[in-house]
């Protein structure tokens, strides 16, 4: 009697035993689900902007909206990053490896100081004088980007936003505050994948491209425009096509201008170059920008596409 006794303690035993593991291994793996994680890094570039020497805004944070709730970054200090130094592949880090849930994100928010109060956060610098720039709302409710990604389990997501300038200064006429211009920042962001992004990169000669165009300031109006798609180019007015993004072009030491096209995602686009870039106001249909050879191009992930005009 006493040993069957025993052997059916011992049974219980091994029974609350394998129970007590599998409680434990069906805990262990839940909290391996739920604690699935990606890596982050975001940075910024930017296209430029005619006319000015600096382009400054000031960062305080970022919002991350995810499936399961918005992750909130504020920095101890503000970031002030001037934008127009972000040109031929140079970016700067707004958010530097940080672990995040895995899962669907619907939207990252930019929190900014730019407001005409004042005080001069963010500001633009045009022939050593610096004047407010002012982004509607921006203080309130950042500079947001609506493109939704994902991050899978140990994924490391490099991703770059595109602050494009070109298409994002205005000087209202008569706008000011306190007697003095107030610039307004209407942002047109890209999110880029910067590991699957390529690179156009190329020369211009100007007396080949150029001869017999009158170019109203060769120095700073030498720019190249790069298009979705075979289209015929067209300058920035809000109208399609609209340029996906455009860079400046810098004079070597040979006397041939130069220019970089960098964080541009896989595909098939239209290049054109044009010697007004400087008289390109983003807000109207601005007939006097001639472009000159205009042809396609293709870009793949990872390589330097080169292009000569």
């Amino acid at each position: 009697m006493g040993n069957g006794m025993a052997v059916l303690n011992i049974k219980k035993i091994l029974q609350i035993g394998w129970i007590l593991i599998l409680t434990l291994w069906l805990v262990a793996c839940a909290n391996e689900k739920d604690n699935r994680t990606g890596i982050l890094t975001l940075s910024i570039i930017d296209a430029p902007v005619d006319g000015a020497e600096q382009v400054v805004v000031e960062f305080t944070g970022l919002t991350i909206q995810g499936a399961s709730g918005r992750t909130e970054i504020d920095y101890a200090l503000p970031r002030t990053i001037d934008l127009l130094a972000l040109q031929g592949g140079l970016r700067a880090t707004l958010l530097e490896s940080l672990e995040l849930d895995a899962g669907h994100y619907s939207w990252i928010r930019l929190k900014v100081n730019a407001v005409a109060d004042g005080v001069m956060d963010s500001y633009i610098r045009i022939s050593g004088a610096d004047y407010e720039l002012n982004i509607p709302s921006g203080s309130q409710t950042g500079l947001r980007l609506s493109t939704p990604f994902d991050i899978v389990d140990g994924e490391i997501l490099d991703f770059t936003i595109d602050f494009d300038l070109r298409k994002s200064v205005h000087q209202p006429n008569g706008q000011t505050y306190m007697g003095a211009p107030v610039y307004i920042l209407r942002p047109t962001l890209r999110l880029i994948d910067t590991n699957e992004s390529g690179v156009i990169s190329g020369r211009i000669d100007p007396l080949v491209v150029y001869n017999g165009l009158t170019c109203s300031a060769p120095d700073a109006g030498y720019g190249v425009y790069l298009f979705d798609g075979n289209v015929s180019p067209d300058d920035i007015d809000g109208v399609n096509p609209d340029p996906v993004t455009t860079v400046m072009a810098t004079l070597d030491a040979a006397s041939n201008y130069v220019y970089t096209m960098a964080f541009i995602m896989p595909g098939n686009y239209t290049i054109a170059s044009t010697c007004v870039a400087d008289l390109d106001e983003p807000d109207m249909n601005d007939a006097g920008v001639v472009f000159v050879g205009e042809a396609p191009v293709s870009v793949t992930a990872g390589a330097t596409t080169p292009h000569d005009f």
